[in-house]
């Protein structure tokens, strides 16, 4: 029988964060496992880009936290974990791993000023989640709506062949269906794990030619003026990559030297104005998450997503653009069906949920639902 004692845990704190974990030490790193995307203390030490760490009676160390995605390295700490704590208590806390942390000595290179290390996590968690995350939005109805609302939006805003830009393509849920329209499409994402991604799910259907994948975060986006100035016919970025960057001011200006005379401009965003998410925290007595959507950011935790958000109103995107593009259209959605999180209590599958869905669709263009939904969908023409 294993045995138990003092340095077979660790206590690691980070800023006001303090936690005692099992863990395990493979060439000198020390490796911790979460088995729940909804525990705390992963995002608290990722966030916080370093972390203190007292192993038994040792002196206190400084560590620096990064995510792992390399799959070997995760079945070899699940091993180490298995053959230091026994079967049986491997089987009750690590069973169903969800995040895998190393803990390094060195810090990671350009991660050392605040915004730095919040683009880093950004960047980790993306990283962590890419082999997963075409299940997280097929896997659920509401995503699936949102995707299915969006491609249609693209497909009449780009009806011909076209060079588009996508910002945030994540694995590609759009990009490939864009692919297969005639579209040439240059991709950018803070993960590179998505963008290998979405480059196998191009070339397995035979249309890597018309793909290029560039890392890159929307804030960066002045980075490819030089070889792709006055270049896109297009440029969307739907549900993610705008509601993770605290500041878009630079964003319009960007884009309009990106785009042709004829540009245009399509966005998908998390609603700051949702009426839905504030009604049913309060129906569940979550009063204290009613007006969650006025913060800036939501914080993880808070959030519904693995990351912080930055909620923005159709109605900021359309002043903050309103100098380089004119708003043609906003829609919400969804607007009378459950956000996503709560779809699976109330859009359960293997329903025939087709009327509710085209009633959605039917009032999202219409004055006050296309301002009030979970997301918004906003498409705009430059300015010349």
């Amino acid at each position: 029988m294993h045995v138990i004692n003092e340095r077979d845990y660790l206590d690691v704190k980070a800023g006001s964060y303090s936690v005692r974990l099992a863990y395990t030490v493979l060439q000198d790193d020390i490796y911790l496992v979460s088995t729940d995307f909804s525990a705390r203390w992963p995002s608290a030490l990722m966030r916080s880009g370093q972390c203190n760490v007292r192993i038994g009676q040792e002196m206190e160390r400084v560590c620096y936290p990064s995510l792992v995605v390399d799959d070997a390295l995760k079945k070899e700490i699940l091993n180490s974990l298995m053959n230091k704590y026994g079967m049986e208590k491997y089987g009750r806390w690590f069973s169903s791993p969800s995040r895998f942390i190393r803990l390094g000595m060195k810090a990671r290179n350009g991660a050392s000023g605040d915004k730095e290390k919040y683009f880093s996590w950004l960047e980790d968690e993306f990283d962590s989640i890419a082999d997963q995350y075409d299940t997280h939005i097929f896997g659920n109805r509401i995503n699936v709506y949102l995707r299915d609302r969006s491609l249609k939006l693209l497909n009449s805003t780009f009806p011909k062949k076209s060079h588009i830009l996508e910002i945030g393509s994540g694995s590609g849920a759009e990009t490939v269906e864009m692919l297969k329209g005639g579209h040439e499409v240059v991709a950018v994402d803070i993960s590179q794990k998505m963008l290998d991604t979405l480059s196998r799910k191009a070339g397995a259907v035979g249309l890597s030619e018309r793909l290029t994948t560039i890392k890159l975060r929307a804030s960066e986006l002045q980075t490819l003026t030089v070889q792709y100035r006055g270049s896109f016919d297009g440029i969307y970025s739907t549900y993610g990559a705008i509601n993770c960057e605290p500041d878009i001011s630079m964003l319009p200006e960007q884009m309009y030297n990106l785009t042709t005379n004829e540009g245009k401009v399509v966005m998908g965003i998390y609603n700051k104005l949702c009426v839905s998410d504030p009604m049913l925290h309060a129906v569940g007595l979550k009063l204290n998450r009613v007006f969650e959507r006025m913060r800036a950011p939501v914080p993880e935790g808070r959030s519904r997503f693995c990351i912080d958000v930055y909620p923005y109103s159709s109605q900021y995107i359309s002043r903050l653009f309103g100098d380089y593009f004119r708003t043609v259209r906003v829609e919400g959605v969804p607007v009378i069906l459950p956000p996503s999180n709560y779809s699976s209590k109330m859009f359960p599958p293997g329903k025939n949920h087709s009327f509710l869905i085209s009633v959605d669709s039917l009032l999202s263009t219409y004055f006050p639902f296309k301002f009030i939904g979970d997301h918004f969908l906003i498409s705009m023409k430059r300015k010349k």
